[in-house]
């Protein structure tokens, strides 16, 4: 028993240090869409592409996690990532059309003819 705890305290640390940039910018991501909603630019956070800027420490760390989970992990509909000396946000109304399954807004819902309410993530799914 001793041993399984000294491996899942190490997973612990694996993945803490996994969400460590994602979850330091996660306040200010969530300010930004709650801005947004505030000004009538999007409704909601699936509704949102963000372009998240960060200096190049943190962008390593968040480009690690990659920016389609990053997009999944603030539930945005697109998620770009670019290098600045400071952080900051900027939240603009996602481009495509609505997934009739996941609710976000994808260039590709449609392509499908088997699934044409879908996006190409979620046709491949059903």
């Amino acid at each position: 028993l001793p041993e399984l705890r000294r491996g899942v305290h190490g997973r612990t640390a694996q993945i803490d240090e996994l969400f460590a940039g994602p979850m330091e910018v996660r306040k200010a991501v969530l300010a930004a869409l709650e801005q947004a909603r505030k000004n009538k630019e999007i409704g909601s956070s699936t509704e949102a592409r963000v372009v998240l800027s960060a200096p190049p420490d943190m962008l390593a760390s968040l480009q690690r996690f990659g920016e389609g989970a990053l997009a999944d992990l603030y539930i945005v509909s697109a998620l770009e990532l670019r290098e600045s000396d400071v952080v900051r946000v900027d939240v603009g109304r996602a481009s495509g059309t609505k997934c009739g399954r996941c609710w976000l807004y994808r260039e590709d819902v449609g392509r499908k003819a088997q699934h044409p309410e879908v996006c190409g993530r979620c046709a491949e799914v059903l």
